[in-house]
């Protein structure tokens, strides 16, 4: 699925806000089904007791799924 599809589906390319963790956790769980990268990376998440990794995730304030991808795999 493309970026700007996913964006879509996610009603995130339209608004203003940033990703809630929600959202990145919903795009996440959908690439991990293409991608191993992206199911590692929630692995990851689930495994981490404090939070830190999602918590670093959300403070970027990613304006879109495109942002989320760059940041991960720039």
């Amino acid at each position: 699925m493309s970026a700007e599809a996913q964006n879509k589906e996610l009603c995130i390319a339209d608004s203003d806000r940033p990703m809630s963790r929600g959202d990145i956790l919903g795009f996440l769980y959908q690439m991990s089904f293409s991608q191993g990268f992206y199911g590692r990376v929630l692995r990851d998440i689930g495994e981490d007791e404090d939070g830190e990794i999602l918590e670093t995730l959300v403070k970027q304030n990613f304006k879109d799924p495109l942002d989320l991808v760059k940041f991960l795999e720039g």
